[in-house]
């Protein structure tokens, strides 16, 4: 009775511990970010409302509590998607000629300025990756493909977000 006791105060303990590193180390879960108020309410304009990059966007501002305008004359500021664009190239080819790796790769360029006046900062994205190829298995490739660009969609939002937090 007393040892079971003891292992109780034992796990309390090394569990208050670890909570008190985690706290002092100064982590913190990912993907909120938060904007300076400076830039609040913010106006985004999308070339194209539906993409992955726009919805992984949306969502990113969201969750941080960003205040968005719904038109820009309401705003403080301008986040202007400039290119929104996804695609894959072939990499290498096989004795047959056909596909064996495709590089997957989103392109994104961004301009932020404040409601009246000249941009602050403006700049280009860029995420790829590879992937092999096997044109029995299409259909999976197909979905790994959209997979793969909805996770650069969103690792592309984030670091966007990254950049005009420190403005």
């Amino acid at each position: 009775m007393k040892l079971q006791g003891f292992t109780q105060v034992c796990f309390r303990v090394l569990y208050i511990g670890l909570m008190m590193m985690c706290a002092s180390c100064g982590w913190q879960l990912q993907g909120v970010h938060h904007l300076s108020a400076a830039l609040q309410p913010l106006y985004v304009q999308y070339p194209d409302t539906h993409s992955m990059f726009s919805r992984a966007l949306q969502e990113r501002l969201r969750t941080s509590g960003v205040q968005i305008a719904e038109n820009e004359s309401e705003a403080k500021a301008v986040l202007q998607i400039t290119k929104d664009e996804r695609g894959h190239r072939v990499i290498s080819v096989s004795n047959r000629n056909t596909p064996e790796e495709y590089e997957v790769y989103y392109n994104v360029e961004f301009m932020l300025k404040p409601h009246a006046g000249d941009s602050i900062l403006q700049q280009p994205l860029h995420a790829a990756q590879t992937m092999t190829y096997d044109e029995t298995h299409a259909l999976a490739k197909q979905r790994e493909e959209n997979m793969l660009s909805e996770s650069m969609a969103t690792e592309l939002a984030d670091q966007l977000l990254r950049q005009i937090r420190r403005l």
